[in-house]
């Protein structure tokens, strides 16, 4: 059995109620110059001095409004690479005459650097007198633009380039997505017509294929994920999609922080071409589940009652305490040469009460065998990591890892954990950077 004290059972009644709500956390870890950007940005544009924006002349340059709850903002990267941060998405612009195309970069993980599709979605113009930008949405074919102004005043940051440009990393626990649930199988049904159904398997890299039924056609596809924003945007399209002609759905996927995310994907379509669900907005793919001691079953289960499983299978858990805390970070669970580690999160729903598992990570020694929730990041980004003013360790792996109270964790690959604390008096800025070796082996 799991010997665990009253003290570590009830760990999670401390575990984050000193911990800022998660969506307190998001803002601060986002909003980090509030002081930097007015509020009022609908007044003071000088159209005498507007020209079009020039992304060459404004290298490492943001514009935006009050992020809190979402704004928007527009950024601008030392390479010359724009993109438009708008209705918590990311949108990237291409010069086209003295007009923008807004463009949606597609994944087949959240781990690739190429986007597998990229899709248009509409139209812009963009112009500036040096401190103000507007941006007129001008064209919005798919309606992803149907929320919000048309047109916006964005005032320019005076913050630290590097702070705008990182802080629209992955934020949400990725958990609550297949491509973050390998080796799992997805599914769609019409009921009670059942024309249109859907199929599909997460491989043990998070690349997301199946096949959609259109009217009694069988149609290969693959579901493609974008990065970088709050909200992530989705796409079904054909196998190896090249153009607007292959997406068959597109929308986004928003994170509630319920225990069913892991169990459930629900994306708001604002493009269904084909009427391939129609009036049954939005589209939910259910994860299928048993009640086996299985890996594709971990992710949503609740927290004690796996762990009770695996010692009833041989396995022996330990708590890991990070930074003097008194209460678990994880647990530690290990079999003959064989090493999980297993992330907890709470359950918003429950109330806020129950924990179930967000993130694990098996091992053989050193080598991963297999994760859930979020891959375990290349340990060489570790090893070379040198902490200093402005260089986040949540910026070399382009990720914030998994968030409680107040620090952050990271799962390597070789059976390591890094871990950095939040300066809970600096605007949450990083600090006490480690790495903490959980192979017990020779």
């Amino acid at each position: 059995m799991l010997n665990l004290s009253c003290q570590e059972v009830c760990f999670v009644s401390v575990k984050r109620y000193f911990f800022f709500p998660l969506i307190l956390l998001l803002a601060l870890l986002t909003s980090c110059r509030g002081s930097d950007v007015s509020e009022k940005t609908d007044e003071g544009f000088r159209e005498d001095r507007a020209v079009v924006l020039d992304p060459a002349a404004w290298p490492a340059s943001a514009w935006g409004t009050i992020p809190w709850g979402g704004g928007v903002e527009l950024q601008v990267f030392e390479s010359g690479e724009t993109r438009l941060i708008r209705d918590h998405r990311v949108y990237w612009l291409r010069p086209e005459g003295d007009r923008f195309i807004l463009e949606s970069r597609l994944y087949r993980t959240l781990h690739d650097e190429t986007p597998a599709l990229v899709f248009p979605v509409g139209e812009a113009r963009v112009l500036t007198d040096g401190d103000l930008c507007r941006v007129e949405i001008l064209s919005d074919p798919i309606h992803a633009f149907a929320e919000g102004k048309k047109t916006v005043l964005l005032k320019r940051s005076t913050s630290d380039s590097l702070e705008d440009m990182n802080r629209f990393i992955d934020f949400y626990p990725v958990s609550s997505i297949p491509h973050a649930q390998p080796n799992t199988r997805w599914s769609y049904s019409n009921a009670p017509e059942r024309k249109e159904e859907l199929d599909f398997i997460s491989d043990e890299n998070g690349s997301v294929t199946g096949f959609c039924r259109i009217e009694g056609e069988t149609v290969a596809c693959e579901m493609l994920i974008g990065h970088h924003s709050f909200f992530w945007d989705f796409a079904l399209v054909r196998q190896d999609a090249h153009s607007v002609e292959d997406v068959l759905l597109y929308g986004s996927k928003q994170y509630t922080g319920n225990r069913d995310d892991r169990l459930y994907f629900t994306v708001t379509a604002c493009y269904d071409p084909l009427g391939l669900v129609g009036e049954t907005l939005p589209l939910t793919l259910t994860k299928h589940t048993t009640d086996e001691l299985e890996e594709q079953n971990w992710l949503g289960m609740n927290y004690y009652e796996l762990m009770f499983r695996m010692e009833r299978e041989g396995w022996l858990a330990e708590p890991v305490i990070l930074y003097d805390h008194d209460y678990a970070s994880f647990y530690r669970l290990r079999r003959g040469e064989q090493t999980l580690l297993l992330m907890p999160d709470r359950a918003f729903e429950s109330p806020y009460t129950e924990l179930f598992v967000q993130g694990y990570a098996l091992y053989e020694r050193r080598k991963l065998l297999t994760w859930g929730g979020l891959r375990p990041f290349d340990h060489s980004l570790a090893d070379s990591y040198v902490p200093m003013a402005g260089n986040w360790f949540s910026y070399t792996v382009q990720s914030h890892g998994n968030i409680d109270a107040n620090y952050s964790t990271f799962f390597l690959d070789d059976c390591r954990v890094a871990a950095v604390e939040f300066d809970l008096f600096g605007l949450w800025e990083e600090h006490n950077f480690m790495i903490l070796d959980l192979y017990a082996g020779d």
